[in-house]
């Protein structure tokens, strides 16, 4: 049968909420452990609440050369705030 298994966490100074459904909570349990940890990478890279990340280094230098993922996921947004 199949089950809802809801998870929430902290990211990006927000709250994220997830909802899996499957028929076994340790299938779940393992989907959300690998969402969680991609989340963490984009986390680490694009939080502008941690000091260290891509994000936040470049913020605190006005300019700085950008990783490709920086740009893939910034690039979008940027053109279309410039039309």
């Amino acid at each position: 049968m199949m089950r809802e298994y809801e998870y929430s966490d902290t990211c990006m100074g927000g709250t994220l909420d997830v909802s899996i459904v499957h028929e076994k909570r340790e299938a779940a349990d393992a989907m959300y452990a690998r969402m969680r940890a991609l989340a963490a990478r984009y986390e680490d890279r694009f939080s502008r609440f941690i000091p260290e990340s891509e994000l936040s280094r470049i913020n605190d230098a006005g300019a700085a050369q950008a990783s490709v993922e920086m740009l893939e996921e910034v690039g979008p947004g940027t053109d279309l705030s410039r039309r």
